[in-house]
């Protein structure tokens, strides 16, 4: 365990190119919308959206009309041996405790392992040329997401509230 290497690797890109693509993403986010501000039918009746709903209406709203950013976490940890699963959630603990306030949204790890070493080899070019390639689970956020998830919370802040998966 003495060898283990572990790189943190935060990519970020602007939203570009794509017409299509991006027009059936804000297509599908105002659709979504959509639901989220119309009444509910239930077994018997109808029910208003609830102001958490309301509220992130207003958030995917907000992000459609806006400049947004592909963003990808990767952890890459060599030479963890049975330790590995153990270290990516040590890990990724880090960027899925926080839990924005208004929408419930939280990140939430994937872990992926691979069947050969070509894979891993790619993976580990990619993350050292910093590269949108691999595993890359790619999402998207806007300015102010990205500038939270980039600055290190003070963890003595009474505004921050800890996410329950």
């Amino acid at each position: 365990m003495s060898h283990q290497k572990t790189r943190i690797q935060i990519l970020f890109r602007p939203v570009i190119g794509q017409p299509l693509r991006r027009y059936y993403w804000r297509k599908r986010a105002y659709q979504r919308i959509g639901h989220l501000r119309r009444e509910k039918e239930k077994l018997w009746g109808s029910r208003p959206p609830t102001p958490r709903e309301k509220k992130q209406a207003d958030a995917i709203e907000n992000k459609a009309g806006s400049p947004r950013f592909h963003v990808s976490i990767r952890l890459l940890i060599i030479n963890a041996a049975e330790y590995t699963p153990s270290r990516v959630k040590e890990i990724s603990g880090a960027f899925n405790t926080y839990e924005n306030p208004e929408t419930g949204q939280y990140l939430n790890a994937t872990t992926v392992t691979p069947f050969r070493r070509s894979q891993i080899t790619s993976f580990a070019q990619a993350v050292q040329r910093r590269e949108f390639q691999g595993w890359s689970q790619k999402f998207q956020a806007t300015k102010d997401e990205l500038s939270a998830l980039l600055s290190l919370p003070n963890r003595k802040q009474d505004n921050i509230q800890n996410a329950q998966p």
